[in-house]
Order: structure tokens, then C-alpha cells, then sequence
């Protein structure tokens, strides 16, 4: 027997037979050549043991930023917080313009002719039982109009007699007559007060 050596690296699988000079063949054995490494390989040995962790190599470079992810569903609303301290008051505003309700100027004249009560008119007394009530340009938006009511009769009934006239401008003059008997002029001075009035 005659050993053959395969020096491939690959094991390789094959048949032999005798073939004869009058070209007859005879029955094929199959056989396995073994390359030569193979033949020569002891047996492997067992797995040997771990060896020790190595250290921690360094940080490697930061990547680059990702794209921006999307928006995240929005979250429960949260509980509600204290009440706050009160501020302090503010400044007082200015006055308003004056409303469209009805102006109206009182007030009380002596029997003499002098003011008992009131602002905003003056008043003269010319002659018995007249007298003069006079309001300042810029008084009246439209012509008043007055009543007047006797005080303390004395000695009789005071019957008052009134006309107006309005001097534009607001101003307005309003004369009062006192009388102590009605139709007959009698006049008689008396105290009395006095309302007038316009929108």
C-alpha cells in the first residue's frame, strides 16, 4: 500500500479502479483524501479560560444632532393655583361729563331779599313785594322753568306772580311778585323758595 498525500487545503472525496490494456475496468473503490494539514492536526484542546476585562476604551466622539421629534400629546391641566394678594385701590379718575338728566337749581330768598339757602343765582330787591332772581351766563342749556312756594305768610295769603325771560347764553332772569290778595295787586314782601328746572 502506497500512502498519498493530498497538499491542497480542502479534503477531497474520490473512486480508484484498474483499467486494463484491452480497456476493461474493473469494480471502483471509493476513498477520502485528507490535505496534509489535517493529517498532521492533533486533537483540539479544551476551550482555555477567560481572560481578564480589558479597561474602558475612551469616549468616542459626539454624533450629530438628530432631527427634531414630533410633538408629544398635550398634558392634563394642572390644579389651579392660589389666589393672588388684592393689588392696591388706583388713583380716582376724573369726573364724567354731566348726564342728560334734568338740571335743577333750588334755593330760599329772605323777605328782605337776601339769600337764605341756594348757589348759583343772585337776587335783587327793587321795590315791596319784587323780586329779581337772576342766573349767570352759562347756567341753562335750554330756558327753565320755576315754582314758587311762599313762607310763613305774613299777615295774609301770598299770592306769587311769575315771569321769566331768557337773556341767551345760559343766562336767564325770572321776576317774582308777592301779593297778599289774589286779582287786586297788593304786594307784600314775604319769604319764599324757589325751584327751576330744564334738561
Amino acid at each position: 500500500m502506497v500512502p498519498i498525500f493530498l497538499v491542497e487545503l480542502n479534503n477531497e472525496n474520490g473512486v480508484v479502479y484498474l483499467e486494463t490494456t484491452k480497456g476493461k475496468v474493473s469494480n471502483s473503490l471509493p476513498f477520502k483524501l485528507t490535505n496534509l494539514n489535517s493529517c498532521f492536526k492533533g486533537l483540539t484542546g479544551a476551550t482555555g479560560a477567560t481572560g481578564p476585562t480589558g479597561a474602558t476604551g475612551p469616549t468616542g466622539a459626539t454624533g450629530e444632532t438628530g432631527p427634531t421629534g414630533s410633538q408629544g400629546v398635550a398634558g392634563a391641566t394642572g390644579p389651579t393655583g392660589p389666589t393672588g394678594e388684592t393689588g392696591s385701590t388706583g388713583p380716582q379718575g376724573s369726573t364724567g361729563p354731566q348726564g342728560p338728566g334734568v338740571k335743577t337749581i333750588a334755593g330760599l330768598v329772605n323777605s328782605d331779599g337776601s339769600v337764605g339757602a341756594g348757589a348759583s343765582f343772585t337776587v335783587s330787591h327793587p321795590s315791596t313785594g319784587e323780586y329779581f332772581i337772576t342766573f349767570p351766563p352759562g347756567t341753562w342749556s335750554s330756558f327753565p322753568v320755576m315754582t314758587v312756594t311762599p313762607l310763613g305768610v305774613d299777615p295774609g295769603v301770598v299770592v306769587p306772580l311769575i315771569w321769566g325771560e331768557g337773556l341767551g347764553g345760559g343766562e336767564a332772569v325770572f321776576t317774582i311778585r308777592l301779593s297778599s290778595s289774589a286779582g287786586a295787586d297788593t304786594p307784600q314782601d314775604n319769604a319764599f323758595q324757589f325751584i327751576a328746572a330744564a334738561t
